[in-house]
């Protein structure tokens, strides 16, 4: 668990439960910092708890460092699957931001091998 700030997303993933979430605002000033615990953990421990599970994204705004850390943290879940049924991500977009379920279907889900997309319509700004 990562609490959030007012530049970093909050950080939640419930293990015995099979929740496992990204949320909020993410434009920190060392993206790949704040990001790299959360790699590392997935590297780690994903292949355990994580299968068999979403990961759920409810971002309110990301900039571009964090979508690339964003696309590397997607990336090492990618690779939990190889050789297993397909993972997936629910996406939680503003139906309002017609740019944000743009850039998810054409940065990220084209780049991952095992990952399926369900694309969460949400009204409004939730965390």
């Amino acid at each position: 668990f990562i609490q959030p700030t007012d530049f970093s997303p909050k950080i939640f993933f419930d293990t015995p439960n099979g929740v496992f979430r990204i949320s909020g605002t993410s434009r920190p000033g060392h993206p790949r910092a704040f990001y790299s615990q959360v790699d590392k953990w997935i590297e780690c421990n994903g292949r355990q708890w994580m299968m068999g599970h979403p990961l759920d994204i409810k971002m309110r705004y990301f900039n571009t460092s964090s979508m690339k850390c964003l696309m590397e943290i997607m990336l090492t879940v990618d690779k939990i699957y190889r050789a297993e049924k397909p993972g997936i991500i629910n996406w939680h977009y503003d139906v309002e931001d017609k740019e944000e379920l743009q850039t998810v279907k054409e940065e990220f889900a084209p780049n991952l091998q095992n990952l399926r997309f369900k694309y969460v319509p949400r009204k409004g700004i939730t965390s």
